[in-house]
């Protein structure tokens, strides 16, 4: 008997119909035995159901790189996306294949739980040796089927040199700092360092010494060597005590420094000089020092007061006596020696004149009194007179 017929009449007896079956109930029971008996052929013959569909993804190598170590770019070109815990990448040596490295997707960082298209993902090994052709190989878990093969040829990069190191030590003398801070520095072969100083308050940057010498604040240094560099500060003097000198005029002159209060240092050496106008002559300083040298030189460790004294020059001018007068044009210059110092006893008087002068003050065509007059100059006046007319006059007389 079939295994056909068999189920058939298991299924008669079920359904409690000996006789027979109807055609449309002999239908759906056929249809479903054939699923039946195709579930255990399956079965019998593949040993498991189906398994779930591998994705459909086109990946493209973008770099394959050897430098020590292996560094390996994939690029999620297009087609489905990838599970990253279903995923396997296994790479092979075609020079060696039993050098070979495997990782899980879900273990590499850059991507989430999916590997999308537009995505990258970098593999980094050190397990397989130096070699020119790889194979990589990207693997659906479930399904055990290879989503893509790839071959590349690996690029060899030259090796780096490593990078010399060198240390640069500042130091520091006195009260400030440097930029970098004091202390020990590591920096590679070829840096350029600039370093700055800041000094506290009182103080001063001096100059560097050790392997540089420079007086600038600010200096840049080629590492190319160990180096080490003090920074040297230095306290400032406090303020200085200050003395004023005041330096006066009798007459008519001037100084170099000029009339006038000047401040000085102490300990300064201050030279000062004399000039007397036309007529006058320098007769001496009094005040804090008496000398009668035109040019002193004095030290300030206090305050001095000074006065330049000018005479008139009496070479120049004529003696004369009053009832005095003179009519006409010229320059002249007399001395009225000695006159009464009793007031209104006489009087000076010009007209048409340029300049009238007595005693360094102008009286140009005025009529004064004796008591107007300025001081006598030792008992006398000296007259200036410039008359540029026939008629110009100067009198001098008594009242």
């Amino acid at each position: 008997m079939s295994l056909i017929n068999l189920e058939l009449d298991k299924l008669k007896k079920i359904l409690g119909c000996q006789g027979g079956v109807s055609p449309v109930l002999g239908v759906i029971l056929m249809v479903s035995i054939v699923v039946i008996l195709a579930g255990i052929f399956s079965v019998a013959v593949f040993g498991a159901i189906p398994s779930e569909k591998s994705p459909l993804t086109s990946i493209e190598i973008r770099d394959a790189t050897w430098d020590g170590e292996h560094s390996i770019t994939l690029f999620h070109k297009f087609g489905d996306s990838i599970t990253k815990e279903n995923t396997r990448i296994t790479i092979t040596d075609l020079e060696e294949t039993s050098n070979q490295h495997t990782t899980i997707l879900s273990k590499l960082d850059g991507i989430d739980n999916k590997w999308s298209v537009g995505e990258k993902i970098q593999i980094t090994t050190d397990k397989i040796p130096q070699t020119s052709q790889i194979e990589i190989r990207v693997i659906h878990e479930p399904s055990g089927k290879t989503i893509q093969v790839m071959t590349t040829t690996v690029t060899q990069l030259e090796p780096k040199d490593p990078t010399k190191e060198y240390s640069l030590n500042i130091e520091v003398e006195g009260e400030g700092t440097t930029n970098p801070a004091p202390g020990e520095h590591i920096f590679e072969e070829g840096d350029e360092v600039t370093i700055e100083t800041t000094p506290d308050e009182g103080w001063v940057f001096s100059e560097w010494t050790g392997d540089i010498q420079e007086t600038d604040s600010e200096i840049t240094i080629t590492m190319d060597s160990d180096k080490t560099v003090t920074a040297i500060f230095e306290e400032t003097d406090p303020d200085p005590v200050e003395y004023t000198l005041t330096i006066d005029v009798e007459g008519e002159g001037t100084t170099n420094p000029a009339p006038g209060e000047h401040i000085f240092e102490e300990g300064d050496e201050v030279t000062i000089e004399t000039t007397p106008d036309e007529g006058w002559v320098f007769s001496e300083w009094t005040g804090d020092i008496q000398e009668t040298d035109s040019e002193i030189t004095i030290e300030m460790n206090n305050d001095i007061e000074l006065i330049a004294v000018f005479e008139l020059e009496d070479e120049i001018y004529t003696p004369i006596e009053l009832d005095f007068e003179h009519e006409g044009e010229g320059e002249y210059y007399w001395v009225l020696k000695d006159p009464p110092e009793q007031d209104w006893s006489w009087y000076v008087n010009s007209w048409g004149a340029q300049i009238v002068e007595i005693n360094g003050e102008d009286f140009t065509n005025q009529y004064s009194w004796n008591q107007d007059l300025p001081e006598p100059i030792d008992g006398n006046y000296y007259i200036h007179f410039i008359g540029n007319e026939e008629w110009s006059t100067f009198e001098a007389k008594s009242n």
